[in-house]
């Protein structure tokens, strides 16, 4: 079985360049991308030794939210009942472009009406300002649950590992309810990946630093405001972006559970800004060198949660499969049994005893 994952969504919302970012350009051509111009017509499978991806052609101006919702779950009613494992679809996942700045009421009708278990990807993230990301996704929270939504940058290589961590755990379960071995497959998956994991993880690593960066440079700039405690709003906006920014490097949203662990760091450096605040000849110095020490933290803290989640994800898989083996080990010796059959009757003899 080799997992299948449909890519749906607008026209020009990054669907191509998503599945060429997470496979190759041998196997998407650069020719295939748009650029916003409708370029895929009907659907075309992408083949990987590990994983195929549908790619749908995009939703187009007039079409309404309900036509296009039905093209694509007839591709998946169409796979179940060809009865064609290779195109049993695993997952869909509806691209946004995050260019727009905003979740149109369009999205969120076809959100509705896609499958409950639809996965959300907010494409093109290196482009969204502040406030559009806090909007957008305070949107997609009332829409699908965190862990199903994704930040997104193709040609920044920002959040494809964590995608890929969800495509391969969807994989494993898809794998485990087929009651399959997975250990091959883990194996085929982490073959081709990991040269692309460590480009992408190296990608990341270095947009964080140059957040950090970009921030303690800000934060030196803002210092140089004489009166005291004239910076301090400043400083604190300042750093709350950098957090936002560290955190799409990721690929993760800026959400409440991250600002609940998150907190005891931002505090103290909200107490050491308050008083390097009344420090006009220290503050220039200080702030830059606490911004930095707090980038190195939230840094932290997302690469660990990366690698908690993998760990989680991989003990929910193995408890599952099990799971399955047991129920495939039981269902088939109750095949193999044969039931017992009752003797018949003996007939009685005329005029005897039965």
């Amino acid at each position: 079985m080799i997992p299948t994952v449909l890519i749906c969504g607008k026209t020009g919302a990054g669907k191509t360049s998503l599945i060429q970012a997470l496979s190759s350009s041998e196997v998407v051509p650069d020719d295939a991308i748009g650029h916003c111009e409708p370029t895929t017509r009907g659907v075309v499978m992408y083949r990987t030794p590990v994983a195929n991806f549908v790619d749908c052609e995009g939703m187009e101006p007039g079409q309404t939210t309900g036509q296009y919702a039905d093209f694509i779950m007839e591709k998946v009613y169409d796979s179940i009942e060809r009865g064609d494992v290779e195109y049993v679809i695993i997952g869909i996942f509806y691209c946004i472009d995050g260019s727009g700045g905003r979740i149109q009421q369009a999205d969120e009708d076809l959100i509705r009406s896609l499958d409950s278990r639809v996965n959300v990807v907010l494409t093109k993230a290196d482009t969204i300002r502040e406030k559009q990301f806090v909007r957008m996704m305070s949107q997609l929270g009332d829409l699908v649950p965190e862990e199903r939504i994704f930040i997104v940058s193709s040609c920044q290589s920002q959040g494809l590992t964590r995608l890929n961590d969800h495509i391969c755990a969807m994989a494993e379960t898809a794998l485990a309810e087929a009651n399959e071995r997975i250990e091959d497959f883990r194996t085929r998956w982490e073959g081709y990946y990991r040269e692309k994991l460590d480009r992408w993880n190296r990608a990341a690593s270095d947009e964080a630093d140059a957040s950090i960066g970009q921030a303690a440079r800000r934060a030196a700039l803002l210092a140089l405001m004489p009166m005291p405690m004239s910076d301090l709003l400043y400083q604190i906006v300042n750093e709350l972006y950098m957090i936002y920014r560290i955190g799409s490097a990721y690929g993760y949203p800026l959400s409440r559970e991250a600002a609940v662990n998150l907190s005891k760091v931002v505090g103290v450096s909200l107490a050491a800004k308050l008083v390097t605040s009344l420090l006009l000849l220290f503050k220039i110095a200080i702030n830059p060198w606490i911004i930095r020490r707090v980038g190195g933290e939230v840094k932290a803290h997302f690469i660990a949660k990366a690698k908690s989640r993998e760990k989680e994800l991989r003990e929910k898989f193995r408890a599952e499969f099990m799971h399955a083996e047991l129920e495939g080990r039981k269902n088939r010796r109750l095949e193999n049994s044969t039931p017992e059959t009752e003797p018949e009757p003996v007939a009685a003899n005329e005029g005897g005893i039965s």
